[in-house]
């Protein structure tokens, strides 16, 4: 069975961790530690679920505000460019949030996964802005009528 060590954050003693553990308690101070372990890319780039929640759920909202603008009237256009920033506000609101919480919070584990958060918000920030652009081009050119 694969194994990791880890140093304890209360009396620095080295552990031996069987991998996929979630708990692991220090024979010496006798503190439980909680264990998250994530897969890392050749890159050694972590993934971890805050970092798919801040790319995820604005991407989401992109299905959203599409499935509102298609039950809405099509005619109105500034109702539909307001409904195409639905994406890129979620994002920026989890930006916020996210960095907001990170200074607030002191134990490091909540700090990394805020940070998590604010780095898959930044991705969807920039994607959801290339959404708006390319669908407010293809709106415009739908309305002038391509000839």
């Amino acid at each position: 069975m694969d194994s990791t060590i880890i140093e304890c954050a209360d009396c620095s003693q080295l552990l031996r961790v069987p991998i996929g553990s979630k708990f692991v308690a220090c024979p010496k101070c006798s503190s439980n530690i909680a264990l998250e372990f994530v897969q890392k890319n050749d890159g050694g780039v972590m993934f971890t679920r805050g970092f798919f929640f801040g790319l995820g759920l604005p991407l989401a909202m992109i299905l959203v505000s599409m499935t509102i603008a298609s039950v809405g009237d099509s005619q109105d256009y500034d109702g539909f460019n307001i409904l195409l920033l639905i994406p890129f506000t979620t994002a920026a609101i989890l930006l916020a949030i996210s960095a907001t919480l990170s200074r607030v919070s002191g134990e490091l584990h909540q700090r990394n996964v805020h940070v998590d958060i604010r780095t898959g918000a930044w991705i969807s920030v920039v994607l959801t802005l290339a959404f708006y652009f390319i669908m407010s081009i293809a709106v415009m050119v739908g309305r002038a009528g391509v000839r």
